[in-house]
């Protein structure tokens, strides 16, 4: 008992090390004012200063997007010095981009948004500053609860995505209506209308590149912070950035609304999970358990282990699974993308298919499907060869059979890199296949710079899901 009290203790310590790296990382990004770290003035990473300034003036934007030395300056962190950290938030994104996509395209508003929770978080929905901003989102607890978050010293919703989520998309909303302007809106995000204000009755300006002087440090790093972001996002592959996605039982989840007291020790147990991965699954609860609710709260879990349990979880009767104290409860999860539970299949794109028809198919969100295939837009052609895990459950030789392009194929574990280039992939070991170019945008070929107009890729989205 003592030992597993010792190894548990050193999981825990481990997690918090990890836990204070990404909190320093977004910090840094934020509010240091640190000279250019690219070892050369005219590249980073081998790519050039004046390819990047001329992409950041040409890409889309919903901001005025310029090529400052603090723009050059985050680019430099996000793709060059803490790229490894880059790479981890990306992977991140198949859990919460879609969910983030989904809410701005139900409000009409830009999809470029999705990219401030980086800025704010890295993407750690547990993410906290010393200020007391909490969450994917940063809400100050005052915030937090005017949007209408629960706080309370069992439950923070702050680290709910959805509900953070939401709140965040309609408070900027609101920011958006009072400025009319998605640089203003953003920079008062960060510091509040307030300041905003103020800074353009001092600059007798609505500019913000005019304005900037007159806001907070941070603030006046907020955009250029943001721009990069963008940047980056849109020209990773050109930096060889490869994000490094979680576990596939956190690609392929399942929420529920549960109304009895859940401890999630037995409930690792009982669905044979990590207990760092339940928690991460579902950051709002701060005790180690979901309090018993009239209302109901949301448990995530793994879609496998999910079908097993609901039994118990969604009947108020149904008796409880037994808990061996004596059985050691898994506390760290692996840090291998592989998991038994699924199979890699290769998959030929057919006439009519889209990542997001698959991913319904298959239960998971369109991005993992975008990470796993190294893919710079979600746009295929017939022809095109797929790399897709699926749950080794799902019958899938109906629809692996159904091309008459090449042959689709269950394939051996360990049979390509995740993240081999996928131009490289197509010339080599495809050479019967004739692959069309996709096209080479981020994950769309429209972007609105106001609210009510359509995106492609949210229209998309919206259809299947």
């Amino acid at each position: 008992m003592q030992i597993d009290v010792i190894f548990a203790n050193c999981a825990q310590a481990m997690n918090m090390i990890n836990y204070f790296r990404s909190l320093l990382f977004c910090t840094f990004l934020i509010t240091s004012s640190m000279q250019v770290i690219s070892a050369s003035d005219n590249d980073i990473a081998g790519v050039p200063i004046d390819e990047i300034r001329a992409n950041i003036l040409s890409m889309p934007s919903i901001v005025d997007a310029r090529f400052t030395s603090k723009v050059q300056w985050y680019i430099e962190g996000y793709a060059y010095k803490y790229k490894y950290k880059t790479e981890e938030i990306f992977g991140r994104s198949v859990m919460y981009f879609p969910i983030i996509e989904r809410y701005l395209a139900d409000h009409g508003l830009p999809d470029d948004i999705k990219y401030l929770a980086i800025v704010e978080s890295s993407l750690n929905p547990t993410a906290a500053s010393g200020a007391g901003a909490v969450g994917l989102w940063q809400f100050m607890h005052g915030t937090g609860k005017e949007m209408g978050l629960e706080i309370n010293s069992v439950v923070d919703e702050r680290r709910n995505v959805e509900k953070a989520t939401l709140a965040a998309i309609e408070y900027l909303q609101s920011l958006y209506d009072s400025f009319g302007d998605w640089s203003l809106a953003l920079a008062a995000y960060n510091s509040g209308p307030g300041r905003v204000r103020k800074a353009i009755r001092r600059a007798g300006s609505n500019d913000f590149w005019k304005i900037q002087p007159y806001l907070p440090k941070e603030t006046r790093n907020y955009i250029p912070a943001f721009i990069a972001i963008n940047y980056v996002s849109k020209f990773r592959q050109r930096h060889e950035i490869r994000p490094t996605p979680p576990d596939l039982d956190m690609q392929f989840v399942r929420t529920i609304n549960v109304y009895k007291h859940i401890d999630f020790t037995e409930l690792a147990q009982w669905a044979n999970l990590p207990l760092d991965m339940v928690k991460w699954l579902n950051p709002s609860f701060k005790k180690n358990y979901i309090p018993k609710s009239v209302s109901g709260y949301p448990l995530t879990l793994p879609s496998r282990t999910m079908s097993m349990l609901e039994g118990y979880l969604l009947s108020p009767d149904a008796p409880k699974p037994e808990f061996n104290a004596l059985m050691p409860v898994r506390i760290s999860m692996s840090d291998r993308f592989e998991n038994p539970y699924y199979n890699k299949i290769q998959y030929v794109v057919k006439e009519g298919d889209d990542i997001f028809k698959l991913a319904k198919k298959i239960g998971c969100n369109y991005q993992s499907i975008v990470i796993w295939n190294s893919m710079s837009s979600v746009f295929v052609n017939p022809g095109f060869v797929l790399y897709l895990y699926v749950p080794n459950t799902m019958d899938v030789s109906s629809w692996l059979n159904d091309t008459s392009v090449n042959e689709s194929k269950i394939i051996p574990p360990l049979s390509f890199r995740l993240f081999d280039n996928i131009e490289s992939r197509r010339k080599e070991e495809f050479p019967v296949v004739e692959i069309k170019k996709v096209i080479p945008s981020s994950l769309s070929t429209k972007v609105h710079f106001g609210r009510g107009k359509s995106r492609k890729a949210s229209a998309l989205y919206k259809q299947y899901f």
